[in-house]
């Protein structure tokens, strides 16, 4: 449901756009299809229709990946240091 929705409204803005050539625009439709075909398997998804909240989206995706234990895996080694390690 959401291709057949979401794809008219895609092409209409790549259409309005006027600076691709309609292979172009078509190639960019049917890689589009097929993300969203899939899009349940994505940790995240950002649907880019209001720029302003994109953008809060994507800064929180950021934020949240930072904070992902294997990123933190030094300071976590040190933390557990601290308290004498594990047994």
């Amino acid at each position: 449901m959401w291709v057949a929705v979401l794809t008219p409204v895609l092409a209409r803005r790549l259409r309005s756009r006027r600076q691709e050539s309609d292979e172009a625009i078509q190639r960019r439709l049917e890689i589009a299809r097929s993300e969203i075909a899939i899009c349940r398997d994505y940790d995240y998804i950002v649907i880019n229709d209001v720029l302003e909240e994109s953008i809060q989206v994507l800064e929180a995706i950021v934020r949240a990946g930072r904070a992902r234990p294997w990123r933190q895996q030094a300071r976590i080694e040190e933390i557990i240091a601290s308290f004498g390690g594990i047994a």
